[in-house]
């Protein structure tokens, strides 16, 4: 079954409006408890069936379904750390997950995977879980890793990385999350791998004032069990300092006493994250990194930055980007006026 990624076709749509990019963005602010989230993506899911994404509900679809299964997760990874005494929620977070992914996948199972799961919530005396209340912000970084520019260049880095071979890949959460998901998705699709496992664990040094990746004994043996005969990934979807990403990297590696990758979408201090060469034209085109090449890679010329919370301006900024990505994207990449050089739609400053 080939991907289609939900993220697509968000960002497609939010180049067509500035209003719907707008809503888009304000989507990511939530309130609610996790019964209504369950809710309210049971009734989106058949409605998807039913009616498809309709351009009158297009943001409501897309946005339900995209941000609610990661609400999800985040509640019973929550609620797991909370009640570190209660292994039993760890099964759930299990089932969450599970149900993120066939969410993000577009599987028919995924109602029948949420009902189980609300059915398994009461039934095992967890109700208080269903009234858990779900908080989320909107988060500029966490909304410029999302960019399915971004995931699809990860994915492919990791397969180049990683030969293609079975991974576990390691989602940090909350922010990591989505993308994660995402990412993880389109490396399963581009290394044709179906034997690839995901799951998440709770590192929030700032919001939730983490120490250490939140991993119990049970899930230890967890992790263990699905690193065997698999390459290890931990993700997250932006780094600044990347101490966060280095101090989970070395906590897995003492865990699994294997190599640890470390992946990541949008780097704050350094962005964005595409492969970024000097300009063969410069003085410094021998500095391209070994690991590496130009070819089979194209210019493309960024004109301003995402969000003005960085003020870092890389205007005129000389970047390439896989060919193949932009043969499966075309449309995302209008031609300028100088041959091969591209300006993604969403680049693009307002007229």
């Amino acid at each position: 079954m080939v991907y289609h990624s939900l993220f697509d076709e968000m960002f497609s749509d939010q180049t067509e409006s500035s209003v719907r990019r707008t809503e888009f963005r304000a989507s990511m602010a939530y309130a609610g408890t996790l019964g209504t989230i369950l809710d309210e993506t049971e009734r989106e899911l058949i409605l998807h069936v039913i009616v498809g994404d309709e351009k009158p509900r297009r943001v409501s679809a897309l946005s339900t379904r995209i941000y609610h299964p990661p609400r999800i997760v985040r509640a019973l990874v929550d609620s797991k750390v909370e009640h570190s005494h209660t292994p039993a929620i760890e099964p759930l977070l299990k089932d969450a997950i599970s149900l993120g992914l066939d969410i993000y996948r577009g599987d028919e199972r995924a109602v029948d995977t949420l009902r189980d799961l609300r059915t398994t919530i009461s039934g095992q005396g967890f109700e208080t879980l269903l009234e858990r209340i779900v908080y989320q912000q909107y988060d500029p970084v966490t909304w410029n890793a999302g960019n399915p520019l971004y995931s699809q260049e990860t994915a492919m880095d990791l397969r180049r990385r990683t030969g293609g071979e079975p991974i576990v890949f390691i989602a940090l959460g909350h922010g990591g999350v989505a993308a994660g998901m995402d990412v993880f998705l389109r490396y399963c699709d581009v290394a044709l791998n179906d034997q690839s496992k995901f799951y998440v664990v709770r590192f929030s040094r700032t919001k939730s004032n983490d120490f250490s990746p939140q991993v119990s004994p049970t899930e230890w043996k967890h992790i263990q069990e699905l690193s065997q005969g698999r390459k290890f990934v931990v993700f997250d979807e932006d780094v600044s300092s990347g101490e966060t990403i280095n101090q989970a990297r070395k906590f897995f590696e003492i865990a699994v006493q294997t190599e640890v990758m470390t992946a990541t979408n949008y780097d704050a201090q350094n962005h964005p994250p595409f492969r970024s060469f000097p300009d063969p034209a410069s003085n410094y085109s021998q500095e391209i990194g070994s690991s590496f090449s130009q070819e089979g890679y194209s210019k493309m010329i960024l004109s301003t930055p995402f969000e003005s919370t960085y003020q870092k301006p890389f205007k005129h900024l000389p970047l390439y980007i896989s060919n193949s990505f932009i043969s499966q994207y075309e449309s995302l990449f209008p031609l300028t006026t100088e041959k091969n050089i591209y300006t993604p739609l969403f680049f693009k400053s307002k007229r």
